[in-house]
């Protein structure tokens, strides 16, 4: 079984968003960073409100909170993405063709001048979302391949394929 597709900025996402998933302590994060955040505006609104109601004169430090709020949401959701697509640039592999095929001993891919061969044993984890399957070889680098690359006889038999050969299996739909 063989699938072709160019490798985007949605299968680096892929990767990332499965990454944050496994995380270990990924909802509590996300809990303190809200946290931070809220705190840091209700802070600066309620300090705002007081001195606007009993009449004094603002400063830029009655602006503080607010403003560190502001920079963390700019940091979280405008940042963040530009960061990741200069690390998938960095890789050099956006735009480039990758065939990946699949057989009973493991995986072969195929990306510009270079071809690696992957054995089911090789696999540490195998991850499903909602437009992808990830192959985990440790526990930074995956496979990432779009379901969209697969017909629909090749999607149900490489998910046989998983269900013989890979132990730890998750999906996320």
């Amino acid at each position: 079984m063989k699938i072709s597709f160019v490798y985007s900025y949605d299968e680096y996402e892929a990767i990332n968003r499965s990454r944050r998933r496994l995380r270990r302590f990924a909802k509590l994060r996300n809990f303190v960073i809200a946290l931070i955040v809220g705190s840091n505006f209700l802070v600066g609104f309620y300090l705002l409100w007081s001195r606007l109601t009993d009449g004094e004169a603002l400063s830029w430090t009655d602006f503080i909170n607010v403003g560190i709020g502001m920079l963390l949401l700019f940091m979280i959701f405008v940042l963040g993405p530009l960061q990741r697509r200069w690390y998938l640039r960095q890789q050099m592999v956006e735009g480039e063709v990758c065939d990946v095929e699949f057989d009973e001993i493991g995986l072969t891919t195929q990306l510009r001048e270079n071809t690696v061969r992957t054995r089911w044993s090789g696999i540490l984890h195998a991850d499903e979302d909602k437009t992808h399957f990830l192959l985990w070889i440790n526990k930074l680098q995956a496979y990432a391949l779009p379901k969209s690359a697969f017909s629909k006889d090749q999607e149900t038999g490489f998910r046989e394929l998983l269900a013989n050969n890979v132990q730890k299996r998750t999906s996320v739909t």
